[in-house]
Parts: structure tokens; sequence; C-alpha cells
């Protein structure tokens, strides 16, 4: 158990402390989903202010001031011509008029982002919300403590090393790091994968999940949220500091790695660089999944294939490692 902060009359205390199913089970599935539903919004706005996002911006802005509304205002024309676009004389009422020609088309600048906003959102909500129904119905948290260990059970003798914990604060849950030393790297069963489509008859058994172990020594931190009220605070240093030492307290422990989004989570990502972690190069064989995949994946049609291929940003994981040298320089810097 790690404590932060020193109790006193005033100000409450914080603490690191291990996962208890019988007080922290709908809080701990809570974040996580909370965690893992947060990119959604961010990957809309990093998709509109992405260069393919800010040029379907103003081709939507272009075609709705030239086709829907009368054209671009004419002052506006009157300052990008370097005045070499006269400016109708209105006599008296000519800022009148201006004024009401930017008004007019205000409506006209608003919409192409509200727009695009919109159909980004249909498009990552919907994976966003698969992706949380999964994660709560895998197999490690359908039985928090029987997959990394109770209080009194968590060791390393029979798997790797592995744990649940959760960050407390005045008696309040705002954080969650687990480390996962039983399956590292393999993708977990989830209830979904029960659940099979009416449309689609499956003879025979379900085929194993394909995946493949990290190597030995390489241990997964495959759950971590925070509260984002709080990560002002640095309370996602304090979670990764935690797990690193807790991981690499074992001689056996060579590495750690960790899977986050850089694009939508690209405050995460620099969170992970600065607590010395790298990103790994794409097909490593340390690379590891966000959540799991389903046993039985539906075939992408062309269209989404077509979408994928043209999207403004990219969703795909990437897996960032600490290795046993980054960790005890960091831990070196942290105790001068």
């Amino acid at each position: 158990m790690a404590e932060m902060a020193t109790p006193s009359s005033s100000t409450p205390s914080a603490k690191i402390r291990p996962f208890k199913a019988s007080s922290d089970l709908k809080v701990f599935r809570f974040l996580l989903g909370a965690q893992l539903q947060e990119p959604s919004a961010s990957s809309n706005s990093a998709a509109l202010f992405s260069p393919l996002g800010l040029l379907g911006w103003a081709v939507l802005t272009q075609f709705f001031v030239t086709m829907i509304g009368k054209g671009w205002p004419s002052s506006l024309r009157y300052l990008v011509s370097m005045g070499r676009y006269p400016v109708p004389a209105y006599h008296d009422s000519s800022l009148i008029h201006h004024g009401t020609e930017w008004l007019t088309s205000l409506p006209l600048f608003i919409a192409p982002p509200i727009i695009l906003l919109a159909l980004f959102e249909m498009v990552h909500r919907p994976r966003f919300e698969d992706e949380v129904q999964r994660a709560i119905g895998e197999e490690d948290m359908r039985d928090i403590e029987g997959y990394y260990g109770s209080a009194e059970k968590m060791n390393d003798s029979e798997t790797g090393r592995k744990g649940a914990w959760v960050l407390e604060y005045d008696q309040r849950i705002i954080g969650l790091v687990t480390l996962d030393g039983r399956k590292p790297g393999q993708n977990l069963n989830s209830v979904v994968d029960l659940t099979v489509d009416n449309n689609h008859k499956i003879d025979g058994p379900d085929s194993p999940i394909a995946s493949t172990p990290l190597p030995k020594g390489v241990l997964h931190i495959r759950r971590f949220a925070t509260s984002l009220s709080f990560r002002p605070a640095d309370i996602e240093d304090d979670l990764l500091d935690f797990v690193a030492d807790y991981a690499f307290e074992s001689p056996e422990t060579t590495k750690l790695v960790i899977a986050c989004r850089p694009v939508p989570e690209a405050a995460f990502a620099r969170r992970l660089k600065k607590n010395s972690y790298q990103a790994v190069p794409k097909g490593s064989e340390l690379e590891v999944p966000i959540i799991g995949k389903p046993t039985h994946p539906r075939p992408r049609s062309g269209l989404d294939k077509v979408v994928a291929t043209i999207w403004p940003i990219s969703l795909e994981p990437r897996t960032f490692v600490l290795t046993r040298e980054s960790y005890n320089k960091a831990l070196a810097a942290r105790q001068d």
C-alpha cells in the first residue's frame, strides 16, 4: 500500500491500495468504461483539425457560401483582393449593410464544422461504445480478484507478477491500474463473444482467439484509468511509478508494456514518454492490445476499407515499453 499524502485534520489522505471487490467493483468498472469512452470526443476534434478535416471544412464552407448563400461578404472580398474588388457604396447605411452581410453569412460559416463533427461522432462513438462493452465483459473484468489475485493472494509464484490496485483520495477512487503477468499481451475472451448474430450460424465450438504471448519477463499494464478532474495533480505519474516499482521489484521482470492511441490520447502518450516509456515499432513482438479481438470478427466490407483508407486520423493503438535500464534511470532521478 503506497501512501501519497500525510493524513491530517485538514488534508485528506491519498493512497494506492489493492482492489477489493466488495467495495470497489462498481466504481472500478465505471472508471474503466469512462476512460475507454473518453477518446471518442477527442477523436472528433483531432479529425476536424487534421489536414484532411480542415480541407473538408474549407470545401464545405465554400459550397455553403457560394451555392446556398449570396457569396462571400463584399467587405471580405475587398480585403482579399487588396482593394481591386470594388465595394458598392451604400451611403449612410453602408456599415449596417456590411454588418447584415456578415450576420446572414454566419450560419454558413458555422454549419460545416458542425456537420463534420456530427459525421465523425457517428463513426467514432459506436466503435468506442463497442470497445467499452467488450472490455467490461473480458475475462479479467468478470472476476478481477480471481484473475489478478486478491490482496492476500497477490504474488508471483505461479505465473508472473500481477495485481489490481486503486488510487483512493478522501475515500473516493480516482484511479486504477492492473498488471497482467498471467496472460500478458494475449487477447482475452469476452461475454460478447457468446452472443452470436441471429443471421449467422456457427457450427462446432468457438475457435480460440489468435494471440501471441509476450516474451518471458515482459509484463503488461492491461488496465489504466484516472479521473479527469484529478489529472492536473499528476495522479497518472503516481500510478505509473507505483506499478513500475512493483513490476521491477522482481529480478525476472525485464520490460513493462502498455498500449494507448497516440492521436486521440495524445496527452497520455506524452505522459508515458515523460515516464521513460518508448513506442515500439509496428509488428514488434512486444505489441499488446488495448482490448481483445472478437472470436469471430465481422468481415470488413469494401466501404469500411475505403473509409479506413481516407479517414483523417488513425485510431490504431501503439505499444509503449519501459525497459529495466530506463526504469533504473528514472528511479535514480526520482530519488535525487
